[in-house]
């Protein structure tokens, strides 16, 4: 959830997470630690793939940076969720 979506002290008790894709751990989790300063820090969606489009060309990401990227929010003991990891519909051979 955003920054815009926890204003009350009620909400204030749930933890937050942010959600980016390669490229923006780093700056994502400096806003987060700023935001929330004395809660676990978590890419709630970590973007390292995306959707694609019917008749659109294949979406490709970088391997190599995501590995990078991922091994430096592990190393910094933060959690992560890997969105679209694995997916797909085959609606014909």
């Amino acid at each position: 959830m955003g920054r815009r979506n926890c204003r009350t002290a009620r909400c204030q008790i749930y933890l937050r997470w942010w959600n980016f894709g390669p490229g923006d751990a780093r700056g994502a989790f400096a806003a987060l630690r700023k935001f929330r300063p004395n809660q676990p820090l978590m890419a709630g969606e970590y973007w390292n793939g995306w959707f694609d489009a019917w008749g659109k060309p294949h979406n490709k990401t970088d391997g190599a940076k995501q590995t990078r990227e991922i091994a430096w929010i592990l190393d910094q003991g933060y959690s992560i969720s890997l969105y679209m990891f694995t997916a797909g519909l085959r609606l014909a051979s």
